[in-house]
Order: structure tokens, then C-alpha cells, then sequence
């Protein structure tokens, strides 16, 4: 497999390829691009299979990039970033990999696993950029599609039809306001990281609740909540007092 490092730091790309050449024996660095004129004509040169990308470089982005590539990525992109910074979001939506500086060689090493599965089953890269790029274009993050991995590839959904999601082991199910339900392989935990600061709130060990979906509260030892489809979830005691503060609003 081969891959390109976009970096406009000559010392970072230089480390990441040290890093990789010891940890990751399988891939090849063709080539290393500190701008992103320049990465377009060796991406389009090499075609790599990974291209690693600064998200910012100088004046420019690595999304400059995609922009270009935008109708015609045929590689996974891994993301690398010194700062967490708003991107970062929408990149997690749109189920693209990143890694932080300075990168673990761990995650380093998982991220590139990751992406070497993706291109065995052969998981569409450019719907993945379309997703992100648009997601980007948005005002506010309640306004992102998130990619849900399925069966035939990835569905994107808009986060404000989520009703609720449902954990189940290391699977959670996600209810729609569409009455439509999708089963993923990940960890409500996840959900939970991903969604909480859009408007969704743990009420529950097994639910992970769209706090603009819900209709009612019922008093209890913790208490229940009615959606906006009728449906009734039940809320834990240390969690009641929580959500009681989410949903109040003081009256102007």
C-alpha cells in the first residue's frame, strides 16, 4: 500500500515517516508534500491508498484539498492536527480517522488499520469527503449528517432526526423521528461522546435521548420521559436531576 504525508512542517512530516517506516512495515511513503498545490500533483502522480493531512497548513487546509479531489478521492484520508479544534467534529461525523500531535504510535497504528480495512471492503472515501465538506459548510453543528456504518457501506443521517439511541452491548440502535432504526457496531458510550453537546443527553446506562424530542416528563424515583412518537423511556435516579436541568428554561 502506499501514502502521502501533507504537512507544511518539514520536521512533523519527517517524523510521522519515521514513525511509519518502524511501526507499520506494510506501507509505503512515496512521497511527502508540505503544500497543498503540491500534493495535488503527486496524489494525482502516485494515487496513494492513505493520504495523512495537516488540517492546517500556513494560509491554506487540508479541506483546500479535498476540495479538489471532492468528486474523485479514491484514498482513505487520516487527519493530523496539533490542537482539537472545531473540525475535528466534523471530521468524527463523517467517520474519517485523525490523529493528534504529537501522534501516538498506537493510534497511530490503529488509525492505519482502520483505513486498510475500509479499502478491503472496498468502503466508498469520497461519499465520507462529500460528507465532511458539507458538514463544514454548516452554521451550526445540529445541522451535521452523521456516517452510521451499515452492512452495503455507510448511511448518512442527519443528526436532528435521531430520536433516541438505544445501547445494547458493544451495538447501539438508533431511533429515528422517520420510525426508521439502524443497528451499530459501536458503543453507546461513543454515541454519547459524539452527541452530547448537540442536544442529547444520557438519561439512562441504556438510552441516549434527543432532548428536542422530547415531549413529557413523568415524576417518579427517576422518572420517565414521553417522546415526540408517543414512545416512554425510563430515567435513572442519578440521572433525573440532570435532565431536569437540561430541560428547564426559565420563562422570560
Amino acid at each position: 500500500m502506499k501514502a502521502i504525508i501533507v504537512d507544511d512542517e518539514i520536521v512533523s512530516c519527517e517524523t510521522l515517516k519515521i514513525l511509519l517506516e518502524e511501526n507499520c512495515k506494510d506501507l509505503k511513503i512515496v512521497d511527502a508534500c508540505q503544500s497543498v498545490d503540491r500534493a495535488v500533483i503527486s496524489i494525482e502522480a502516485n494515487r496513494p491508498d492513505i493520504v495523512f493531512l495537516d488540517v492546517q497548513m500556513n494560509n491554506e487546509t487540508g479541506f483546500d484539498l479535498l476540495l479538489y479531489f471532492k468528486d474523485k478521492a479514491s484514498f482513505e484520508v487520516i487527519f493530523t492536527t496539533a490542537h482539537s479544534e472545531f473540525a475535528i467534529k466534523a471530521i468524527r461525523f463523517s467517520a474519517i480517522d485523525y490523529l493528534l500531535k504529537p501522534i501516538s504510535v498506537d493510534e497511530l497504528i490503529s488509525a492505519v488499520k482502520s483505513a486498510e480495512k475500509k479499502i478491503h471492503e472496498k468502503e466508498s472515501s469520497n461519499q465520507k469527503i462529500l460528507n465532511l465538506l458539507k458538514n463544514l459548510e454548516q452554521k451550526t453543528t445540529s445541522n451535521y449528517k452523521i456516517a452510521l456504518p451499515s452492512s452495503s457501506g455507510l448511511i448518512f443521517l442527519d443528526v436532528k432526526y435521531i430520536l433516541y439511541c438505544e445501547g445494547k452491548e458493544n451495538y447501539t440502535k438508533i431511533h429515528t423521528t422517520e420510525s426508521k432504526t439502524y443497528l451499530i457496531s459501536k458503543t453507546l458510550r461513543k454515541f454519547e461522546d459524539m452527541l452530547s453537546d448537540l442536544g442529547f443527553y444520557r438519561i439512562h446506562k441504556t438510552y441516549l435521548v434527543n432532548l428536542n424530542e422530547i415531549n413529557e416528563y413523568i415524576k417518579g424515583m427517576g422518572g420517565q420521559v414521553v417522546l415526540s412518537d408517543a414512545t416512554i423511556l425510563d430515567v435513572s435516579r442519578r440521572k433525573r436531576e440532570g435532565l431536569l436541568s437540561m430541560l428547564y428554561r426559565p420563562a422570560n
